[in-house]
């Protein structure tokens, strides 16, 4: 896997986790193709996104509803799928919400940035390995 295909999401105000953390954690993408074939990957990856956006939704319904019990839950749930298939940037915003558990303004804030960084970390983690499954073939 090259680096290029691996790219940074653009900072947003307050929101330093997306100024360091890359979209992408390279090393856990090129352990998933040494040991999966790409079509497992993207199959595998279709089942934790789709578990991602319902904890998101789960995550801003607590936060709106004042279920501070809910979200280290939640939050813990989202870093796991994220980490799995190598969503680096996702995973480190859910730990930081899981370390914090509480329903505050930053809460709210990395909350939004679960919900923005969503669609262009599954386009960019598919975009990697199609990509790779390309140069392999």
């Amino acid at each position: 896997m090259t680096g290029e295909m691996l790219s940074e999401a653009g900072p947003s105000a307050g929101e330093s986790a997306r100024k360091e953390m890359p979209l992408l954690d390279e090393e856990t993408l090129d352990e998933l193709l040494e040991g999966l074939d790409p079509d497992d990957i993207l199959e595998v990856a279709e089942m934790s996104f789709a578990e991602i956006d319902t904890l998101i939704d789960e995550l801003h319904a607590a936060l709106s509803s004042g279920d501070e019990p809910a979200i280290r839950p939640i939050a813990h749930k989202i870093k796991g799928c994220a980490s799995s298939i190598g969503a680096g940037q996702v995973a480190h915003i859910a730990a930081a919400l899981e370390l914090s558990g509480a329903i505050d303004e930053a809460a709210s804030a990395h909350a939004d940035s679960l919900k923005a960084l969503f669609p262009q970390t599954r386009q960019a983690l598919f975009a990697a390995v199609q990509a790779a499954g390309s140069a392999g073939a």
